[in-house]
């Protein structure tokens, strides 16, 4: 093995008692077990020249490791972790050659049983090439690709872009984004089509030029929500407008202008003499 994982605080908590000599020596037995794949010889001079120990304290460092951190076998002294490490890499190694020898396989069973070119080629000659039983044409041939509504005439498909190309008719406006739009132009600088009293008042009747002149009158009158005032106004006056007028039991009504209709006129008058009818 060229490599192995050292981790280090694993190694530090075991060695922290050891002495610079006896670190020394224990980190050359593993890096020996680890590079040769195999355990420490038994022969003490053997030992000796593979970690390099020349010295007496060098030596003695030597057996005092190999009787802390291995066990001495029939074939030598054995560490445990390194033997783990060892047949972890080994494991490996043969997963990794039967990947490649099935990888090997798949490429070699990919390949065309026959090779002859001219043989192919004289095959080819004596058969009409036909597209629609070769699956292989159309993505060789991309250029080639009829266009998927080729079926069509250029008219057609000339009326067809042009139909596209206009856009469409502008939808009318509601009786809601009318009333809005006359009311925002009255001065009402907030409006909302969607607005229940708005919707109950167009369905009770009330026109959108009717909105509009209120909103109006309610711009000049300076009213804080000009919106909401202007709704319940011409609400509470169409109400009004539609309820007969009697002077009494046997009176007779006289005919005089509605309140509605004298606000009506004033709103007119202030739009630029618009015709509120």
């Amino acid at each position: 093995m060229n490599y192995y994982k050292h981790h280090i605080g694993d190694y530090a908590a075991a060695t922290a008692h050891l002495s610079w000599d006896e670190d020394m020596a224990y980190r050359r037995l593993l890096s020996a077990y680890y590079q040769h794949e195999k355990p420490i010889p038994a022969d003490m001079r053997a030992v000796y020249r593979l970690v390099r120990a020349s010295s007496k304290a060098q030596r003695e460092a030597v057996e005092t490791v190999l009787n802390e951190f291995f066990v001495l076998e029939d074939d030598g002294w054995h560490q445990k972790r390194c033997d783990e490490e060892l047949d972890r890499a080994r494991a490996q190694a043969e997963a990794n050659k039967k990947v490649a020898m099935e990888r090997e396989q798949r490429k070699r069973g990919a390949k065309p049983a026959s090779t002859n070119r001219s043989t192919n080629r004289a095959d080819n000659e004596h058969e009409s090439f036909d597209t629609e039983k070769h699956d292989s044409f159309e993505s060789r041939e991309p250029s080639h690709k009829p266009l998927a509504n080729s079926h069509k005439t250029a008219e057609a498909v000339t009326s067809h872009a042009d139909s596209h190309s206009q856009p469409p008719a502008p939808r009318p406006p509601t009786d809601a984004g009318r009333a809005c739009l006359l009311m925002r132009q009255a001065g009402c600088p907030t409006t909302n089509p969607s607005h229940p009293h708005l919707l109950a008042a167009l369905s009770e009747g009330v026109t959108p030029e009717a909105l509009g002149h209120t909103a109006v009158e309610a711009k000049a009158l300076g009213k804080s929500n000009p919106f909401t005032w202007a709704l319940a106004t011409a609400r509470s006056r169409h109400a009004e407008g539609a309820s007969p007028i009697s002077g009494g039991t046997h009176a007779t009504p006289e005919p005089r202008e509605s309140l509605v209709d004298r606000n009506a006129r004033r709103a007119a008058e202030i739009l630029g003499g618009v015709d509120p009818a």
